[in-house]
């Protein structure tokens, strides 16, 4: 039998980490614009790199973190990218009246 034995912590992260994302995601402007849950991907890795090789759970928790904090880091500049172009022809509008 095999059992999950996984840090109170790398649970706190994933969800964190999962929280980001959906924030992110579906999320208004305010939370978009989050940039305090990098540490979450900064957790993750030391984590992944200390603990990540002795059980393949943690390796899988790890894991599973970084991909949600990824995930949410790629969203989060396309969404900036379309927010500051959306910004520049709001003011060039602007500009011609």
């Amino acid at each position: 039998i095999i059992t999950l034995r996984t840090e109170w912590w790398m649970w706190l992260a994933t969800i964190a980490g999962a929280a980001w994302f959906l924030a992110i995601r579906y999320g208004g402007r305010p939370l978009r614009n989050a940039t305090g849950p990098i540490s979450i991907g900064v957790i993750s890795l030391i984590y992944t790199v200390k603990y990540g090789y002795l059980w393949w759970h943690h390796l899988l928790m790890s894991g599973l973190a970084m991909l949600l904090f990824g995930l949410a880091a790629l969203t989060y500049r396309k969404e900036k990218r379309l927010e500051d172009e959306e910004y520049r022809l709001q003011k060039q509008y602007s500009n011609h009246r």
